[in-house]
């Protein structure tokens, strides 16, 4: 068992590398998502604390702009779960404040050979943070009125899971969820192992959502139930935020497999969204530049139509 857990954390580390190429490819281009440099340069406030630990702090971007409310933009960051930092966003959080809007980079617990940090313990903290944005936000004289919600990869996963799960629970609400490259299934048998043993099942439980079981006691129907406070396709309904997806058909870091039960969920409850397949991409959509671009003018069009 403690091999498995070893063979994540590689795995994430791994993923970390697809990412580093995906930020480049996808928003920091000259064509793409880039900032406006004829708006003034937005206020930045750094290392605001949600809660008491090392990781649980936000950075708020706020636009030179004055407006009796403002929208929020909320984006995770990538690194599998196991590294990455709301400073790998840089650009993209000043992109959104330089469109006037609020933007918010928040850290959350990252798993470590140290630590028993889940995805699900991940969830929570993003979770508990929002409400802290949106106040922090309001004492700096910037009230907020509605959000999107964002993120790449391991973010993407935890955008999801906010914008499906919590999203009747947040403090403002949550008009747009969009993401690239992020799982919405955890169930390990859509991953890598569709033959996956009860062992094996039982540590990605543990891993993944902090529940120890004993693998004897892993059924099908109990592995369901355990997994689905991560496994955002099983939150949708028709209330579901308007949300728009880009995912790599050859992807081998997050399967596509592990995907298409959001999209096929969306479908079901007739929820507003785009899903983009990148037919000749993994893990870094690289290898599709047309559809880059069709990407970038959609996050245009979703934000223009839904949170402004």
């Amino acid at each position: 068992m403690k091999r498995l857990k070893q063979i994540f954390i590689a795995w994430g580390v791994f993923l970390l590398a697809f990412m580093a190429g995906f930020g480049v490819s996808v928003f920091n281009q000259p064509t793409l998502l880039a900032v406006d440099k004829t708006a003034p340069a937005p206020m930045i406030k750094s290392d605001l604390p949600y809660d008491t630990g090392e990781k649980h702090t936000f950075d708020l971007y706020l636009p030179n702009t004055k407006k009796t409310a403002y929208g929020l933009v909320v984006y995770l960051h990538a690194g599998g779960f196991t590294t990455g930092d709301k400073t790998d966003d840089v650009e993209i959080l000043k992109f959104f404040a330089s469109k006037g809007y609020v933007s918010a980079g928040i850290n959350y617990s990252l798993r470590s050979e140290n630590n028993n940090a889940s995805v699900l313990q991940m969830s929570n903290e993003i979770k508990s943070a929002i409400p802290k944005v949106v106040e922090h936000a309001k004492q700096l004289g910037y009230p907020i009125d509605r959000m999107a919600i964002a993120g790449g990869s391991a973010g993407h996963s935890l955008a999801m899971i906010y914008a499906y799960r919590d999203h009747k629970t947040a403090p403002v609400p949550v008009k747009l969820v969009y993401g690239a490259v992020g799982g919405g299934d955890f169930d390990l048998t859509k991953w890598y192992n569709p033959n996956a043993t009860p062992e094996e099942k039982a540590v990605w439980v543990d891993v993944m959502t902090g529940v120890k079981m004993p693998p004897e006691q892993i059924k099908n129907d109990e592995f369901g139930a355990i997994l689905k406070p991560i496994n955002a396709a099983d939150w949708i309904d028709q209330d579901s935020p308007p949300s728009l997806l880009a995912h790599g058909k050859l992807d081998k870091i997050v399967p596509f497999t592990a995907v298409t039960p959001i999209h096929q969920a969306l479908e079901k409850y007739n929820v507003p969204h785009t899903a983009l397949v990148f037919e000749h991409s993994g893990h870094g959509l690289h290898r599709d530049r047309e559809m880059q671009k069709r990407f970038a003018q959609l996050i245009n069009d979703y934000f223009e139509m839904y949170l402004q």
